[in-house]
């Protein structure tokens, strides 16, 4: 049974088949491995400031959010997979604006509550993550979907708008 103001995905059979969802269990909030920390400084040219594992799923799939030490005004994080043999990412640049980085009234911070994974696939080449970024006003749904080396956001995304008057 749906529930109110939760987010869902129908997918095509042939396009994401159903038997490469994977089963997931909520992230326990620990730290990316010294290794795969090192893979992302090494790629976004910044040290790891924190991450947080969101989730994990079956085959020892992490996701994580990072967070990179800022440059100024100019702040960085990604969303990191964490497979057994590779650490994959998509990275979202910002720049601080008064209250206002990667959300309104964001304060140029990023915690894990503000992320929900809302599934993980893998197929014979790519994993596909749904996730569901939370605002001040609302919630951003997407897909990130393994281009090679890297995530990439999907064409399929939306925004639901949930402030409470």
């Amino acid at each position: 049974t749906a529930k109110p103001n939760e987010t869902y995905y129908l997918m095509d059979e042939k396009k994401l088949p159903t038997d490469a969802l994977l089963r997931m269990t909520a992230g326990d909030a620990s730290a990316l491995d010294d290794f795969a920390v090192k893979q992302l400084e090494a790629k976004s040219g910044r040290p790891v400031a924190e991450s947080w594992k969101l989730a994990e799923a079956d085959g020892g799939i992490g996701v994580y959010l990072v967070l990179y030490e800022a440059k100024g005004n100019d702040l960085l994080a990604s969303i990191a997979v964490r497979t057994p043999d590779e650490t994959i990412s998509k990275e979202y640049p910002a720049q601080l604006n008064g209250s206002s980085a990667w959300r309104v009234d964001d304060g140029g911070t990023l915690t894990a509550k503000l992320f929900n994974v809302l599934f993980a696939a893998k197929t014979d080449t790519d994993i596909y993550i749904g996730m569901e970024w939370i605002g001040a006003e609302g919630k951003n749904a997407f897909i990130l979907q393994q281009n090679g080396d890297a995530l990439e956001e999907a064409d399929i995304r939306f925004y639901r708008y949930t402030a409470i008057a």
